[in-house]
């Protein structure tokens, strides 16, 4: 998309740009602005077990060359066997979650549907992958994923940041002040999207959302003098004026 939030190219095909950065920095269709853009005011789709078809059969693929993409779905799995990886009933027990004995202890997380799926290919509950049971959870309210994923997701983030002595927030040495925690709290990805960019200035407050529908808001940051500093000062961001505007 252009700065204002038009198309300006044609869509792009995620199959055919493994691995090949032409489109970031081609210019002339916007480069990495329009790709910015173009991401941050598209709808993602619904989540389900499903997987697209450009990680399941183009995953990598070599441009002009037929059958050279991998498929993403089955070298995870693979991953998780070679590397020894317990099976989703026994991620589901470490989670404090109730271990099932049979498939149809499956009902309160899994569509019956999906059950009768994993039933054809595995001869024993136990023996689904771990991969293969979390993508075939119904997502948790508000979320894209279930509940044995949530927990995984939620025991790998605590234990990077209480286990990373340079983690921002953790305290040492050279630790931050509570008055610069204050302010790097308030760096928003929009604001970054728009430090960082050579014409992006107008963006939804919170990127990850898109702006509603009738009412089209979208946050101008206005960077004159965007620095940290990692000394021991009252403020570490300064000059970061953000202004509503409505279209």
């Amino acid at each position: 998309m252009d700065s204002h939030y038009h198309n300006a190219t044609r869509p792009m095909d995620l199959a055919m740009n493994f691995e090949y950065a032409d489109v970031v920095y081609d210019e002339r269709h916007g480069g990495i602005e329009a790709l910015l853009l173009g991401m941050v005011d598209s709808s993602a789709m619904l989540a389900d077990r499903h997987i697209t078809e450009a990680l399941r059969n183009y995953l990598f693929a070599e441009r002009g060359v037929p059958q050279s993409g991998l498929d993403l779905a089955s070298i995870n799995i693979m991953r998780g066997r070679d590397h020894g990886v317990p099976p989703y009933a026994a991620h589901r027990e470490f989670c404090g979650l109730s271990r099932p004995v049979s498939f149809e202890d499956l009902s309160d997380e899994v569509p019956s549907s999906v059950i009768e799926a994993l039933r054809a290919v595995y001869e024993s509950v136990d023996d689904i992958d771990l991969f293969t049971g979390v993508l075939s959870e119904t997502p948790i309210k508000g979320a894209i994923i279930g509940p044995t994923a949530a927990c995984i997701v939620a025991e790998q983030f605590s234990r990077i940041k209480k286990c990373d002595r340079f983690h921002y927030e953790n305290p040492g040495p050279q630790q931050f002040t509570s008055d610069q925690l204050q302010e790097i709290r308030r760096v928003t990805l929009s604001s970054l999207i728009c430090a960082n960019n050579e014409w992006i200035r107008k963006v939804q407050p919170d990127a990850f959302s898109l702006p509603e529908s009738l009412v089209y808001v979208r946050i101008l940051v206005i960077l004159s003098s965007y620095f940290l500093l990692l000394g021991h000062s009252k403020k570490c961001l300064e000059n970061l004026v953000c202004f509503f505007n409505k279209h």
